[in-house]
């Protein structure tokens, strides 16, 4: 079995937090919630933390006052392509 970790910040009141296993392949969701803020959801976490092997974060790693992201931009650049989005 292997338990993978999910956080994604919505803002106050609106952050998702889940854990999911995978089982034979297929994905399986152990729990999930809808937390208060940050602090909350990293006391959720930290229950399955021990025996998670991942935590993926669904979160801007930089904020542009205007036009794109350079980090969104450089991923463009490197894999040629829109897929990546802001």
């Amino acid at each position: 079995m292997t338990l993978f970790l999910g956080y994604d910040p919505g803002g106050k009141g609106r952050n998702g937090v889940a854990a999911i296993r995978e089982i034979s392949d297929a994905p399986e969701v152990v729990a999930k919630a809808t937390v208060r803020d940050a602090a909350e959801a990293l006391s959720w976490l930290e229950v399955y933390a021990k025996t998670a092997v991942a935590l993926g974060i669904d979160t801007f790693l930089a904020w542009a006052p205007k036009g794109g992201r350079d980090c969104d931009d450089a991923l463009r650049r490197k894999y040629d392509g829109n897929s990546v989005a802001a």
